[in-house]
Order: structure tokens, then C-alpha cells, then sequence
């Protein structure tokens, strides 16, 4: 195959590679250098065109989601990066990226109004047959010559990108009466509360469009934002339709500084920050405020329908707090699986009626034959509470004279039981009716004293929930709708089959969705999506041809195995549901959101074996615990810890003991560090010591803090006493004087040593074996670009002679 095989005409040279990113082609053979234009971007772009790609433009209209970037540039490069656009929208789409740790301040910038002011025509590659057009109003067109391979404005009624399927979803969702009255809906592992046709989302999901276009979620109605993470990526693509639209939301988070950028990039929309610790959402009907030194919430509805009663919902996201939570007795509380896994004993000791809510965690699937409520994805639930059980039994849509008759007959059976609805497995909602009908037994047996009656009925309802989960019903089946009602200190589930009312669905995913997709997707997005798919097909044969060809030279300087490696432990984040703020909290390890780390370097998370998110379950406190029997010494331990937080400016004043590793050079648990050697002919950058404590700081569960901010206040206080987990295992206890800051340069100061000592070795190797078997050693020691560069360096010799 050869580039004439893929590009047989000019049009040939562009590709669209999602909804909103386009990759145009420059080249004429394999020798050219960077021979490709990025606008907008993508999520899972091949990490072999990022050295490729020689221009990026920036359009008025932000084309792409501007998260998504970090994912589409060599982040240890980053000056290679040319931009153009506009100054002005092209320096807030750099500064946003701070808030992922990336300071692209030098990255040349192009400005087409100021840098070329005479003519509209910029040349947009080395080569100067290619040209783009910016206009006025924002359109952009990309020449060959006189042949225009890019209209964007043109191409915009061709595609389907994310502002069309919102503002599709918004016309198709407008008027509905769906939401005026009360529930939640679980959407790709967030909820949304909904209450009056207005929504509040705790955190926002990845995947909106297919749920949001089939249940008829007005994305224009979600006004307000719990949002208690460092972690944008979610948000920004429905933050960057709100300002396109002009429209207005609150997001609730604690970090001021890190919105700044957000809000303006955005600065079509209005955009209210208010802080989510002591928040208070109040309107129609609905206040929401937050539980002190946790991420969850409470929920107070004025008048819950039908009697019309105040009832207070916890939301519980995370295990911290729940022992006040229970203690405080709210009419319901809804709880994440993962919460609920770490605090089910105590939750099943009261007698608070509870829901579980799916987060991701596959450990879920315990409570298949549970008898507790376990919401499902897409579905919209309506909130109920009352006293007069005929409500439930409304809601149940079953026939209740002949149900009560079959459960009070001596010979009840579940064929029985089922027989008196007329139900039938050939009927469309089988399934359903099964499920009411547990629920109606659920209340007859929460309501007998009749020992032997209630044995019965639990036989019964076995047998009913293994037909009703034979294959189970979901959402996009039957496209349910249903209750949860709250009746006696007890909750029941019904559900009802809903219809779709005409209504077009959207997906995201090309990869998702086919020829073969239901005939209520939108079948201009089914076109353009194969469209999306043959052009991915094109793009990969092109650069399979360029490497097989080219390769070596293209990979002299580059390790593209350890890009894709860092690019893919930074999407780690974007399929997570993560709660952390920047001040509050000090997390576990496998719950810390890491977007603060500057170059993204991560501990491993510890989760659940085989899960697909990290596990979220953490107590999360203001400060680490201290155990209840060294309750008597707080006064005294907390006199000694004031002093040591109030002089610990992060400049890595965290403090602990220090300890050493003979067999390997490193600290190791138990052991202490001996009198350093003199160390002025060794110098470490702050920089390198800020990541390494930065590291630790994580590994034991503290939040990082982002290289602009390490010389200010840390919020998280230590104690005496605590006990550190450092990189490679030691485990140090906490006492005066010692600083993590210290401790992580004198580790660094001896690695230093070290990898000088195998590197000078290694350079005098007389054999090639060996020679690997010193650098292998010496990348244990490495922390530097310098050091990886010094060790690729020598591998490359070594495979070129």
C-alpha cells in the first residue's frame, strides 16, 4: 500500500476522527516531517500521530472538548506545540489546562488577528500550498491550492456534533411534564435529583446523551452542580453547550482558583461558584446542604407527595459520616454500593429504610437476591411517601382483589399468585408484573404477625425472583419508569413500562453503535458515525505506512510506549466518578483525585480486583483519625499538632521519622536513614523533590497540591504518631523535627548517587549484557527526564551497533 492508495483525492486529505475533531493531512510521502493538522480533539487518538501533528488550531466555536487535549500532546514536550487561533480564545484554552498540570506557557502561539494583521489567509503548514481561512464569524476553511478540503461551517450541517445532539435533546425534551414532580435518575454511575423539572447532579457522567435523549432530560434544566472533585473532564463538554447557548448553572466546589479558568473559557455561560462546603441549594420546595466533613448530602423536600409530608433524604457517596448520619434519623437514605459495602452493618441496624445505588463497583451483583431496592442505570424513579398502603397498590397496576384473595388462599402458590394477574411470559411486561408483584408480598410480609403466613410468602417470592430475573429487564428494553415509594419506615419498588413519545436517540461512542443500531437512534448520526469509523480505518493505514517506512527516523527521540503509558494513566480520571476537594478532606489512596499532580506521575490505585473504576470507598476526614483509646491525650497531641501544621508549608513540611535499605539503596520499612554523606556536589530541583513528596503524600493518602501552590499552607494536618507508607514500602512513624520534604530530597540526594555510580559503570561495560543489566538497575534510580534520556541514549547505541 502506498499514500496514494489512501489519499486519491484532495478531500481524501481530511479525516474526521470523531464528532468534533479533524485531522487533515499536509504530506506527499513518507519523508515529510509532521505532516498533519489537528483541530479539536479526541480522546483515544493513536499516540503514533502526536510527534506527527506540526499545527494546532484552536476555533472560536472550541471545537473538541477542551479536557480532552492533555490526551492529544506529549505532555513531557509540551514547546513543541504550535497553536493557532484567535489570542484570545487560544490563551484561556492554555491557561485551562493548568488545571490538569500542564503549563503550556511555551508553546508558540500563532495569533491570526495580531501576528498576521493585513491578511486573512494564514499558511497553516511548512508547506505553504496550505492555507486557512479565518472569518469574522468564526467559520475556518483549509485550501490545497483553490481546493477547499475544510468549510467548517459547511461541514457542520453534514456532522452531528456534541452542540447538535444537545440542542436536539433540548427541543425534543422541552415541555415534557416527565420531571415536575420528585426523584432521581442514575446516569452512567451519577445521580441526578430531580424535583419540579429542575435538576441537581452530584458529580457529572461520562456518557449523557443516550440516557438524557431517551428519558427526555433537558440538559438546559440542570441548574445546579454538586461538584466536590478537582476533575473537569466530565463537566466541560456540558459547561462549553452552556456557553454556547448563554445559558446559566451553579456549580457547588470548594477550589475558587481552579474555576477561575473554567469560567473563563466558557464565558458564554454564566457560571456561579459557590462553595460545597456549607452550601445550601434552595428552591422550589427542594433545600440541599451538604453533611459537615463529608461528601455527602442531605436532601429536605418540603411536601413529598402524596400526603404531602416534609421528608429528608441522605445521599450518601462515601462511608465517612455515616455513623452521624444513621444517628440523625433522616426519613430514607440512598447510598452508593461501594458506601454501603464498607457500612451495611450499621446501615441494616437501624431502621432507616434504605436504596443502593450503582457506582461502578461489580460487587453490586451480592444483592441480586437481596430484598433491599437497587436503582438501575436509566431509569427515571419517582420518590413517594405515604401512610395509606391503597397508594402502593395503585402504583402497582395489578389487580388487587384477586391478588389478595390468591395470597390468602391455603393452597397459595407462586404459579398460583402469578396465574390470578393473567400474567403471561409472552406478555411484553412479564417481568414487570413479577417484580410488582414481590413488592406487594414485601409489604404483606412487613405487615403480618403470622409466622407461618410469612414463611410461605418467602417461598413464594424465591421462586417469583428467579422467573422475574429470566433474562433481567432493562431500562432500554421496556424504556421503564419507576417508584420508590416510602411507606411505615419501609421502601418499595415499582416499575411501569414507559413509551418513547417519538423521541430520536443519541450515543456518543462510535465505536458503540452500528448499522445494526434500534431504529429510534438518529439515523444522520448512524451515517456520519461510519463515516467517523472509515476515516479512523484510513487514518491507522496511513500511519502504519509512515512507521513501517519511516519509523527509526520518526523514533529517534521519542519513546512512544511510555506516552501512551502516561496518557493512558491520566484517562484513568475520565471514567472515574472521584470525590476530593483541594482543602477539606484527607481521602485513601484509591479515592484521591490526582489531576493536582503537575506531571501526572500516580501511585497505583488499590481497588477491587477486576473492577472497572476505582474503588470510591473512603472515610473521609478532616484530619487522619486518631483511635478512640487516645481520646484522653487529644488536648496534649493536639497543642504538639498545631504547631507542626501551622509551620508546615508544603514545601513538603509533612512530618515523619526517616528509615534506609541497604539491599537497595532505598529506604526500607523499619530501618532508619544513616548520616548522609556531604551532599553539596549533589543538587536537587525543587521540582523533583515537590513530585517525589508529592508521591508519598498520595501513597498515604493526602492530596497533592500543584507546583504553583507548594510553598503555601498545606490544610492537611498530621499528627505524632502517624504512621507513613513511602514508595517503595517503608512505613515511618511521625514525630518531631523530620520533614517529608527532607526525607524525599535526602532519597533523592542517594538516588542521585546512585544512578551517577551504575551510569559511569555502565559506560565502561565491557560487554553489552552487562551493560543492560547496569542500566536496568539504574532506571530504578531514575526521576529525571535527564536520567531517562541518559539510559534511552545508551540503549540506542547498544541496538544500533
Amino acid at each position: 500500500m502506498e499514500i496514494r492508495d489512501i489519499i486519491q483525492t484532495e478531500k481524501d486529505r481530511l479525516f474526521i476522527v470523531d464528532p468534533e475533531c479533524y485531522v487533515l493531512f499536509t504530506g506527499d510521502s513518507t519523508d515529510d516531517l509532521k505532516p498533519f493538522i489537528r483541530i479539536g480533539n479526541w480522546i483515544n487518538m493513536p499516540v503514533e500521530l502526536i510527534p506527527l501533528i506540526e499545527n494546532i488550531i484552536i476555533t472560536d466555536s472550541l471545537l473538541g472538548n477542551p479536557s480532552l487535549e492533555q490526551f492529544n500532546i506529549d505532555i513531557q514536550l509540551l514547546r513543541e506545540n504550535r497553536y493557532i487561533g484567535s489570542r484570545n480564545i487560544v490563551s484561556r484554552y492554555l491557561e485551562f489546562q493548568k488545571i490538569f498540570g500542564l503549563d503550556l506557557t511555551n508553546a508558540t502561539v500563532v495569533d491570526i488577528e495580531k501576528d498576521i494583521p493585513e491578511i486573512t489567509r494564514e499558511p497553516i503548514s511548512g508547506k505553504n500550498q496550505f492555507t486557512g481561512v479565518f472569518y469574522r464569524d468564526g467559520n475556518l476553511k483549509i485550501l490545497h491550492g483553490d481546493d477547499i478540503i475544510l468549510d467548517l461551517k459547511a461541514a457542520e450541517t453534514e456532522t452531528v456534533n456534541y452542540r447538535t445532539i444537545f440542542d436536539r435533546i433540548r427541543d425534543q425534551s422541552s415541555g415534557s411534564e416527565s420531571y415536575m414532580k420528585s426523584g432521581i435518575v442514575i446516569v452512567d454511575h451519577n445521580p441526578l435529583f430531580y424535583n419540579r423539572n429542575r435538576f441537581t447532579a452530584y458529580l457529572f457522567p461520562t456518557y449523557v446523551f443516550t440516557d438524557f435523549s431517551r428519558l427526555g432530560i433537558d440538559p438546559a434544566r440542570i441548574r445546579n452542580l454538586v461538584y466536590p472533585s478537582t476533575n473537569f473532564i466530565n463537566l466541560t463538554k456540558l459547561l462549553k453547550w452552556v456557553g454556547q447557548t448563554q445559558g446559566a448553572v451553579k456549580i457547588y466546589n470548594d477550589s475558587g482558583e481552579m474555576m477561575e479558568p473554567v469560567k473563563k473559557l466558557f464565558s458564554g455561560a454564566t457560571i456561579i461558584r459557590e462553595n460545597f462546603t456549607g452550601m445550601e441549594i434552595s428552591e422550589d420546595g427542594l433545600t440541599v446542604t451538604g453533611y459537615p466533613g463529608t461528601f455527602n448530602i442531605r436532601l429536605r423536600y418540603n411536601r413529598m407527595p402524596p400526603d404531602g409530608n416534609e421528608f429528608v433524604i441522605a445521599f450518601i457517596k462515601t462511608a465517612g459520616g455515616v455513623d452521624g448520619i444513621v444517628k440523625e434519623k433522616p426519613d430514607a437514605i440512598v447510598i452508593t454500593y461501594s458506601a454501603f459495602e464498607d457500612t451495611n452493618l450499621l446501615l441494616r441496624s437501624s431502621d432507616v429504610p434504605l436504596v443502593v445505588v450503582p457506582d461502578g463497583n461489580p460487587g453490586i451483583i451480592r444483592l441480586a437476591h437481596s430484598d433491599l431496592p437497587v436503582l438501575k442505570e436509566g431509569v427515571r424513579y419517582e420518590f413517594h411517601s405515604t401512610a395509606d398502603p391503597s397508594h402502593l397498590w395503585l402504583l402497582s397496576g395489578l389487580d388487587r382483589q384477586s391478588l389478595e384473595q390468591a395470597l390468602a388462599s391455603p393452597s397459595r402458590s407462586a404459579a398460583g399468585i402469578v396465574g390470578s394477574q393473567s400474567a403471561s411470559e409472552g406478555d411484553a411486561d412479564y417481568r414487570i408484573r413479577l417484580r410488582n408483584i414481590l413488592s406487594i408480598i414485601a409489604l404483606e410480609l412487613n405487615s403480618t404477625e403470622d409466622r407461618a403466613y410469612a414463611k410461605s410468602l418467602k417461598s413464594i417470592a424465591s421462586d417469583i425472583r428467579k422467573a422475574a430475573e429470566k433474562p433481567p429487564v432493562t431500562a432500554e428494553e421496556l424504556f421503564l419508569q419507576a417508584h420508590i415509594v416510602f411507606h411505615n419506615g419501609y421502601v418499595y419498588e415499582f416499575h411501569e413500562a414507559g413509551t418513547r413519545e417519538g423521541a430520536t436517540c443519541f450515543f456518543e461512542d462510535p465505536t458503540r453503535q452500528g448499522t445494526d443500531s434500534p431504529v429510534y437512534y438518529d439515523e444522520k448520526q448512524i451515517k456520519f458515525f461510519e463515516r467517523i469509523r472509515e476515516d479512523r480505518a484510513r487514518l491507522q493505514s496511513l500511519l502504519d505506512l509512515y512507521f513501517r517506512e519511516n519509523g527509526p527516523a520518526l523514533l529517534k527521540d521519542r519513546d512512544l510506549a511510555a506516552l501512551k503509558t502516561l496518557i493512558e494513566k491520566r484517562k484513568e480520571d475520565y471514567h472515574s466518578s472521584r470525590v476530593s476537594t483541594e482543602t477539606r478532606v484527607t481521602p485513601r489512596d484509591d479515592d484521591m483525585d490526582r489531576n493536582l499532580l503537575a506531571d501526572r506521575e500516580k501511585v497505583p490505585s488499590q481497588k477491587h480486583e477486576g473492577a472497572p473504576l476505582p474503588d470510591p470507598r473512603a472515610a473521609f476526614k478532616a484530619r487522619p483519625q486518631i483511635p478512640r483509646r487516645k481520646a484522653l491525650m487529644l488536648s496534649l497531641l493536639l497543642a504538639a499538632a498545631v504547631i507542626i501544621a501551622l509551620g508546615a508549608i508544603f514545601a513538603g513540611r509533612y512530618f515523619i521519622t526517616s528509615g534506609t535499605s541497604s539491599a537497595t539503596g532505598l529506604p526500607g520499612a523499619g530501618e532508619s536513614i544513616p548520616a548522609e554523606e556531604p551532599e553539596e556536589s549533589v543538587h536537587i530541583d525543587d521540582r523533583d523533590i515537590f513530585h517525589y513528596a508529592n508521591r508519598v503524600a498520595l501513597k498515604n493518602g493526602y492530596h497533592a497540591l500543584v507546583f504553583s501552590r507548594f510553598k503555601e499552607k498545606n490544610p492537611d494536618w498530621i499528627y505524632p504518631s502517624n504512621v507513613f507508607t513511602m514508595l517503595d514500602g517503608e512505613r515511618v512513624t511521625v514525630k518531631y523535627g523530620d520533614t517529608l520534604w527532607e526525607l524525599s530530597r535526602k532519597k533523592l540526594v542517594k538516588m542521585e548517587k546512585e544512578f551517577g555510580a551504575l551510569m559511569e559503570k555502565a559506560a565502561s561495560a565491557s560487554g553489552r549484557e552487562e551493560r543492560q543489566k547496569l542500566l536496568k538497575q539504574a532506571k530504578d534510580f531514575a526521576f529525571r527526564k535527564s536520567h531517562f534520556s541518559a539510559i534511552q541514549e545508551m540503549n540506542d547505541k547498544d541496538r544500533t551497533k
